[in-house]
């Protein structure tokens, strides 16, 4: 039985709903990429879930959230400027955290799934704003 299982429920519906916060932001954070309010509010929900699936030992999830995190804390720095070309990404980022969560909910497994396409994408812009080629 997964450690601290009786937060699981709570864990999962606020996660859940916090994706949503975050699916929104990021639309309206596209009209206006410089509020550094909005893009501090987006990095603290995704720290904050992923915080708590490292505490809840989910490991699929917590991998993604940290990709998805430090292309995030890109923008939070100033390294990069929130453009148009990473909304699909960080929209797909949000769909499979939340696909994990679901999963969660309804069959107490995060899925077969493990993103690494989609996490190795993640990696691969927050690469791209250094000019580093390896993580």
């Amino acid at each position: 039985m997964r450690k601290h299982s009786e937060l699981l429920p709570f864990f999962l519906t606020e996660s859940i709903e916090l994706l949503d916060i975050f699916d929104e932001s990021l639309l309206t954070l596209e009209k206006n990429p410089a509020n550094l309010e909005l893009i501090h509010s987006i990095f603290r929900v995704v720290h904050g879930i992923r915080g708590m699936s490292l505490f809840l030992h989910m490991n699929t999830l917590e991998k993604l959230l940290m990709a998805g995190e430090e292309l995030i804390g890109d923008f939070r720095s100033g390294a990069v400027t929130f453009d148009l070309s990473l909304t699909d990404l960080l929209l797909r980022f949000s769909k499979a955290s939340r696909a994990v969560l679901v999963s969660m909910q309804s069959n107490g497994t995060e899925g077969p799934e493990q993103y690494s396409e989609l996490i190795n994408s993640l990696y691969a812009a927050h690469r791209a704003t250094f000019g580093e080629t390896s993580n």
